[in-house]
């Protein structure tokens, strides 16, 4: 997985291509391959252990689609056993096979129950997606072939209408982008549309309040993953899905924002310029997606206005939309509420911005300062500084200030603007460590 401090690496999956559903429409009956299928990831959620590169996580990694479509009827029925059992309702099972299904759900039942069960089996999903990304991928010689039809136009987060109706058999494309310009396609990671389902179902079945907590936690985490590691297309439905299920959970809103307001950044924006025909990404032009992102953090901000950094963040929306005053208010409050780290020096970054926007040089070079105390060796505080100074007529102070740039102050550690797309992804590792410890036996 990315750690906080890392850059995010230049080639990003950007966009969904094209998806297609070979069994859309049919259904396969359940036979007893089928449910072997099912018995084996079973106990490979009952083995995992959260977090861990064990067995029983290589053996979903490793499942390839030919296998997927093997065990997707007796997981459908399974799935459609627990959420009606779970309703006090019963369903028929027909034939020796379907009594087997039957039998494993009353298994379960008793031990460990479905909520803890659920909340096992997304894990072990999300576990499966990161270790696929941290492998570089896995090619899987069984996956229908999808090709780009002629003009083809990717549609950054939308899905074509053609996608499949069971999310164990996902089998999308994505456009991958490398310094500005797309670059090819890979395959999305089957398992985060499937871990979602899991959750959609644990949200149903159990009481709404732990449920609620489990898929706030399990979606801010594996979120974080993604702006992390620059999977923004698997983001797109990820966080999409997250503020429809929990809009009133301040992390997933707050992530939700992150996203949009990535896509107004200048590493975004520069794919609008993309023309090759074949790989041509509906990018938003950057007024449309910061005045997203702005909506997303005012919600965020209603729900619990203790949240500083969306208020950091909106007051940077507001900066570069010329809202200079509504900014620098913005940052009085975030810093009333006396951040820390990172946080606190965006404040200060953003303030001296929105300052120094209004003349008032005196209170931006405050704030740059107040930055530089956080970050000695911050390049965007350091030629800030250095610009408001000469700005202010203090010629000594500016020539100070760049001649602190050194090889110290290029090391991406050094600066947290490099890494203010990131988000939540400046956490991953311990957003994630929270999600496992509660499961971890």
């Amino acid at each position: 997985m990315r750690r906080a401090g890392r850059r995010v690496p230049l080639l990003c999956v950007i966009g969904i291509v094209i998806a297609t559903a070979p069994t859309r429409g049919q259904q396969s009956p359940v036979v007893p391959e089928s449910i072997l299928a099912l018995q084996r990831w079973i106990d490979a959620v009952d083995r995992h252990q959260p977090g861990v590169a064990d067995p029983a996580l290589d053996a979903v990694v490793h499942l390839r689609y030919a296998d997927r479509a093997k065990l997707e009827p007796a997981m459908t029925k399974f799935l459609n056993f627990v959420a009606t059992r779970s309703k006090g309702q019963t369903i028929a099972a027909r034939g020796d096979v379907e009594k087997r299904a039957a039998e494993l759900v009353r298994r379960i039942e008793q031990s460990p129950g479905w909520p803890v069960f659920l909340q096992r089996a997304a894990v072990l999903h999300a576990d499966a997606a990161v270790r696929t990304e941290r492998l570089g991928g896995l090619a899987d010689p069984t996956m229908p072939r999808v090709s780009f039809p002629a003009p083809s136009r990717s549609i950054l987060g939308r899905r074509q209408p053609d996608a499949p109706t069971s999310p164990l058999l996902t089998n999308t494309q994505f456009v991958t982008s490398q310094d500005g310009q797309t670059v090819g396609q890979r395959p999305a990671d089957w398992n985060w549309p499937f871990g979602r389902s899991l959750v959609d179902l644990l949200l149903f079945i159990a009481p709404a309040d732990s449920a609620a907590a489990f898929a706030g936690a399990w979606y801010h985490a594996t979120a974080a993953f993604m702006l992390a590691n620059g999977l923004y297309a698997e983001a797109t439905a990820h966080t999409d899905r997250a503020v429809a299920i929990l809009p009133h959970d301040p992390r997933v809103l707050f992530d939700r924002g992150c996203y949009a307001e990535l896509l107004g950044l200048p590493m975004q924006q520069i794919l609008r310029a993309e023309t090759r025909p074949d790989r041509k990404i509906d990018m938003p032009p950057r007024e449309v997606t910061n005045a997203d992102a702005e909506s997303w953090f005012l919600r965020v901000l209603e729900v619990d206005s203790t949240l500083v950094e969306a208020r950091v963040r909106l007051a940077r929306l507001l900066d570069v939309s010329g809202r200079h005053a509504q900014a620098l208010a913005e940052v009085d409050r975030a810093l009333l509420a006396r951040p820390t780290g990172v946080v606190a020096y965006f404040a200060n970054l953003f303030g001296g911005r929105a300052a120094q926007a209004l003349g008032r040089l005196d209170d931006a070079r405050r704030f740059y300062a107040a930055a530089l105390a956080a970050f000695p060796d911050a390049q965007s505080a350091l030629l800030a500084g250095s610009q408001a100074a000469l700005l202010a007529g203090d010629m000594p102070s500016a020539r100070a200030a760049t001649s602190r740039l050194s090889d110290r102050t290029s090391v991406i550690d050094a600066d947290p603007w490099w890494n203010y797309h990131l988000g939540a992804g400046r956490d991953v590792d311990v957003l994630l460590v929270s999600l496992w410890a509660p499961l971890r036996r």
